[in-house]
C-alpha cells in the first residue's frame, strides 16, 4: 500500500505537510482497510473452509460429506493473530517513514530489494551445499523407505523425517541461488547477450530476479511442503483403503475352529435381523502341520500352514468382482501380505513343496485378496 501511494505521500511532503500528519493519515487508512478486510475474511474463510472440507472428503474417500461449522474459537484466534501481525507491520511502516526523505518517498516504487548474495563465491558455495544436501536426502529416503525397514518403525520414521528436513533446506537453497547463477551465465555469453533484444530483457529480468532470492526460496519451500503434505495424505488414503480391503474384505466374517461347525445359520440369522444379506458363503481351512511356508504369509490368526481349496478361493474372489485363479494339478499359490512379498520373490526354498504326499510347484503369489 505504501509503495502504491509513495508519489502521493511524497507530494504531500513537498507541500509542507509534516511526516507525523502523513503517518497518522496512513495509519488511519490502513486500520480502516484492515477492519473491513477482517470483516470480509470471516464469511469468505467460512466458504473456503467448506470447499477445503469437500476436497478432503473426496480425497480421503469418506462417504458422508462433513462440513466445518462456524467456530468462534477460530475467529478469536484469527483476530489475535491478525492484530499482532497488523500492529507489527504498521510499526515497521512508521519507522520507515520517519527515516525516509522526500526523495526516498517519491521514488520508493522504483527501488528494488537488496541483493541477497553480494559475493558470487558465497552464492556458488551455498548452491553446491544445497545440491549435495538435496541428493543426500533423496538417497536417505530411498534407503529407508523399503519393506525390510518398516519393521524398525521408530528408527525409520526418524530417518524419513530427517530426509524431509534436508530436502526442504536443499530445495530452498537451490531456488534462492539458481536464478542468480543462471543470469550470470547468460550475461557472460556475448553471443546470446547481444542477439536482438536479449540484453534489455536479461538486464530487466536480472534487476528483479537477483533481488528476489528470498522470495524464490520461500515460494519453492511452500510449494514443496504442500506437495509433500498432499503426497502424505494420498499415501495414508491408499494405506487405509488397502488395510480395509485386506482386513475386512467382506461385511461380516465369522471364524470358528471347532468341528463340526454347526452354528453358521445362527450367525446368519443374527445378522439378518438388522441387515439385508445379499450373499453368504461357508468354506473350510485345512491345517498343514509341517510349516513349510510358515514364514512367507501373515500368521496373525494361524499357528500352522492354512490351506484352502482353489474352488473356495475363486468363489471368494468372484464375490469381490475379482478374476478367478487357475492352477494345474501340480501347482500351488500363496496369498500373503505385501510386506512379506519380498520373502517370496526368487525364493528357491518354496519353489517346490510336498503336500499330502503330492509334489507341488509355486505358480505365484497375491497380496490383494
Amino acid at each position: 500500500m505504501f509503495e502504491k501511494q509513495s508519489k502521493e505521500l511524497g507530494t504531500y511532503m513537498l507541500f509542507g505537510i509534516r511526516k507525523k500528519e502523513i503517518a497518522r493519515l496512513l495509519v488511519f487508512e490502513n486500520v480502516m482497510l484492515g477492519f473491513f478486510a477482517f470483516a470480509l475474511a470471516i464469511p469468505i474463510g467460512f466458504v473456503f473452509s467448506q470447499f477445503v472440507s469437500l476436497v478432503i472428503v473426496k480425497l480421503m474417500g469418506i462417504p458422508e460429506i462433513i462440513f466445518i461449522s462456524l467456530n468462534f474459537i477460530s475467529i478469536e484466534l484469527l483476530a489475535i493473530f491478525f492484530l499482532e501481525i497488523y500492529v507489527l507491520v504498521l510499526f515497521n511502516l512508521l519507522l520507515r517513514i520517519r527515516k525516509m526523505t522526500v526523495h526516498d518517498v517519491l521514488y520508493f516504487d522504483k527501488q528494488n530489494e537488496k541483493k541477497m548474495f553480494r559475493n558470487n563465491k558465497n552464492r556458488n558455495i551455498l548452491f553446491f551445499i544445497s545440491f549435495i544436501l538435496t541428493i543426500a536426502s533423496l538417497f536417505l529416503w530411498n534407503s529407508r523407505c523399503t519393506m525390510e525397514k518398516f519393521g524398525e518403525e521408530n528408527e525409520t520414521i526418524t530417518y524419513l523425517t530427517i530426509s524431509v528436513i534436508m530436502l526442504i533446506i536443499g530445495i530452498y537453497g537451490i531456488s534462492a541461488t539458481c536464478a542468480d547463477m543462471f543470469l550470470s551465465v547468460l550475461l557472460k555469453s556475448k553471443k546470446m547477450k547481444y542477439q536482438k533484444d536479449n540484453l534489455f530483457v536479461i538486464r530487466t529480468f536480472a534487476s528483479k530476479a537477483r533481488t528476489m532470492s528470498f522470495t524464490f526460496g520461500t515460494l519453492s519451500m511452500l510449494i514443496l511442503v504442500s506437495l509433500l503434505a498432499l503426497n502424505y495424505s494420498s499415501i495414508n488414503k491408499a494405506s487405509y483403503e488397502t488395510s480395509i480391503n485386506l482386513t475386512t474384505p467382506y461385511d461380516v466374517q465369522v471364524f470358528d475352529d471347532k468341528l463340526p461347525f454347526d452354528n453358521f445359520e445362527e450367525y446368519v440369522n443374527v445378522v439378518d435381523e438388522d441387515y439385508t444379506i445379499k450373499e453368504t458363503f461357508e468354506y473350510n481351512i485345512y491345517k498343514e502341520p509341517n510349516h513349510q511356508i510358515q514364514n512367507y504369509y501373515d500368521v496373525q490368526f494361524y499357528h500352522f500352514d492354512p490351506v484352502m481349496k482353489l474352488s473356495d478361493y475363486n468363489k471368494l474372489r468372484s464375490i469381490r468382482g475379482m478374476n478367478k485363479l487357475s492352477l494345474k494339478n501340480d501347482e500351488y499359490f500363496i496369498v500373503t501380505d505385501s510386506k512379506l512379498s519380498y520373502k517370496i520373490e526368487d525364493n528357491k526354498e518354496i519353489e517346490a513343496i510336498s503336500l499330502s504326499n503330492k509334489n507341488l510347484t509355486l505358480k505365484g503369489y497375491d497380496t490383494k485378496s
